[in-house]
């Protein structure tokens, strides 16, 4: 709600699009250079902190100190490197950006404090604090936003003031987040090398640089599109990029629920062997993700055109890319759980390589598509990845397991959903858009509940439908 709030009521009509665009690249830019800054020691704090918990008393437990020291000598590290790269990163981002140049130290606040909300984010969940840490990280940094927006807004401070204040933003959630980690003893340190340390160091180095790697590059993938756009292109492209992306992710929200549920499941049933149980949830969600996604980015292709009438003139090219991004996201939508399913095998190597492999083919694409075709070839690029992330995956799943998921049912609720959205995309429209969006969107939700039940796609949908009516309207 808050993120809505922000990214499509506030930021494009209280900021111009180079402004909008440069919160984009900081934000961007730092979150990869925050990521380098950890040195690959906190995916080391997930994996062997039971282990030294286990064998050692606390105040013995050398972990922290070890971790703590790895992250300091990253800061140290990032910090130089972008004092030295500056005029370099200036050169790429500044030649169709002159904004960017007097704001480039503000990645130096946003990188420090956003590293020190990462670094404390295992030792939260360690101490039983993981829904305090995503309420901070997820509800508290939206609402700052939203809070210096409306001040911008108010004309309360200025634009300076405003990238100030965002590139402190992660300040407070750093801090609480700290604050709460020490209250609950998890940074207590101890410099004398344990004998977990002793027997597990080659290890620990081996899984850190791997894991780094990967890390560093899968984020730098998915972020690379915004900064190539930016640098290429020019920040206003970036902005109306950023809505599209916005608004195509809000599509996954269904399969980021799913997977909560599911993959305590998954792991159980591979533990037990029971791959018939296993392709019975990759089946379902196949089908069901393909609704829900198929639902949701309906109606906003339905709207479209009521998007574009609420921004600025210079959004008005949003409306192609949001297409491609959400056939993007329908793709990885329509292959279901395949990702959770490989993720909780004994596989589960296979697809960290083949998500690094597939990371460093995204990136010089991106590079190329957005060169020479702009804000078309980011999200071309983007429907491309989709497509081979879960090409790979489906024919992984098949050969390894014989797992097809797939059926008549799938290929017709696409089609008939993408006839729907048509249909009522081109129906006459109404002059004031928000009329025009109620109607709409309460049309094309009444043939798509109705078709969803007759034709008896989702037998969950089914179930729940019934079960409400009988709430609802008495038993039958």
């Amino acid at each position: 709600m808050l993120g809505g709030i922000n990214m499509v009521l506030l930021f494009p009509k209280v900021l111009t699009g180079e402004e909008f665009g440069l919160t984009r690249v900081v934000n961007d830019f730092s979150v990869i250079a925050a990521n380098f800054a950890t040195l690959g020691a906190l995916p080391v704090m997930y994996k062997f902190f039971p282990l030294y918990r286990r064998y050692l008393p606390a105040e013995k437990n050398d972990l922290p100190f070890i971790i703590l020291t790895i992250f300091i000598t990253g800061i140290v590290i990032t910090g130089l490197l972008l004092a030295l790269l500056q005029p370099q990163i200036i050169a790429a981002f500044g030649r169709n950006n002159p904004i960017f140049p007097g704001y480039y130290w503000l990645v130096f606040p946003f990188t420090l404090f956003y590293a020190v909300f990462i670094f404390a984010e295992p030792f939260a969940w360690y101490a039983g604090l993981s829904v305090q840490s995503n309420m901070l990280k997820e509800t508290l940094f939206r609402g700052l936003t939203l809070l210096f927006l409306l001040l911008i807004t108010f004309n309360f401070i200025g634009f300076s003031t405003f990238m100030v204040l965002f590139s402190l933003i992660f300040l407070l959630p750093a801090l609480l987040l700290l604050g709460m980690v020490l209250k609950k003893g998890m940074l207590k340190t101890t410099t004398t090398t344990s004998p977990v340390t002793r027997r597990l160091k080659g290890k620990m180095f081996r899984f850190s640089g791997f894991i780094f790697l990967a890390t560093v590059i899968n984020i730098t993938a998915v972020l690379c599109d915004t900064l190539f756009l930016a640098g290429a292109k020019g920040f206003a492209l970036a902005a109306v990029f950023a809505i599209a992306q916005y608004a195509s992710n809000l599509i996954e929200v269904p399969l980021r629920s799913m997977t909560g549920s599911a993959v305590p499941v998954l792991a159980e049933y591979w533990r037990a062997g029971n791959r018939k149980g296993i392709l019975s949830i990759y089946r379902k969600s196949c089908i069901n993700l393909l609704i829900a996604g198929m639902a949701i980015g309906g109606l906003m292709l339905i709207n479209v055109h009521n998007l574009i009438d609420f921004l600025p003139d210079e959004y008005s090219i949003i409306g192609l890319p949001i297409l491609l991004l959400i056939i993007g996201r329908w793709i990885n939508l329509a292959g279901g759980l395949n990702a959770q399913i490989i993720q909780t095998s004994k596989y589960l190597t296979w697809d960290f390589g083949a998500n690094l492999i597939l990371s460093l083919i995204a990136i010089p694409l991106n590079f190329f598509l957005i060169r020479y075709f702009g804000i078309m070839g980011a999200a071309v690029a983007n429907l491309v990845v989709w497509s081979v992330y879960n090409g790979v995956r489906f024919f992984y799943l098949y050969k390894k397991f014989g797992f097809q998921p797939l059926s008549q049912k799938n290929a017709e609720a696409f089609v008939v959903f993408c006839l729907l959205i048509t249909l009522v995309y081109f129906i006459p429209r109404f002059t004031n858009l928000y009329i025009d969006a109620i109607w709409r969107s309460s049309l094309f939700m009444l043939f798509f509940g109705v078709i969803v039940l007759k034709r008896k796609y989702s037998e969950e949908v089914s179930q729940l439908w019934y079960y409400w009516s009988n709430r609802l309207f008495g038993s039958r």
